[in-house]
């Protein structure tokens, strides 16, 4: 296990109690059991830097308005993170983390986000594709061209 995957766990387990306090102990084990499962494809895929990246650019500044959907909107470790609002497993329609990939690239992952932040996030993450060799389908998409988007996020 590379250094990013150990971080990218790290921060799961320890967001793990504070993001899922609503959940009872017994529906934990299905929580673990699906993180787990996430870690061991993002493993698998190497693309750990790619959620963190994400993670250290959105998340950490408490300043940004951003909005992720498509197939990292599935995710548990997405949703652990604070990289999306919905728990994927309090969802009526099952949202399936393994969408995000098919074959050797990245299911659309649509990212709304100021203009600011576009270009710096867009670069970091189109260098961890191609340190993972993988074909990212991230579409970034502006606020001040879609401001619906940003009514949305800040619900």
């Amino acid at each position: 296990m590379n250094n990013q995957n150990r971080i990218l766990k790290k921060i799961c387990e320890k967001n793990f109690p504070i993001r899922l306090a609503h959940i009872t102990e017994g529906e934990q084990i299905k929580y673990r059991e699906r993180m787990q499962e996430e870690l061991r494809l993002i493993t698998k895929r190497d693309c750990a830097g790619i959620f963190l990246v994400l993670w250290e650019t959105l998340v950490k500044d408490k300043n940004t308005i951003f909005l992720i959907s498509g197939g990292m909107g599935g995710s548990l470790v997405a949703y652990l993170l604070g990289l999306t609002r919905s728990d994927p497993m309090m969802s009526d329609v099952p949202l399936y983390f393994t969408l995000l990939f098919t074959g050797e690239q990245i299911n659309p992952v649509s990212i709304h986000i100021s203009r600011k932040h576009k270009d710096i996030i867009e670069r970091l993450v189109a260098k961890e594709c191609n340190r993972a060799k993988i074909n990212g389908n991230f579409y970034f998409d502006v606020w001040d061209t879609n401001p619906m988007c940003n009514i949305l996020a800040r619900m």
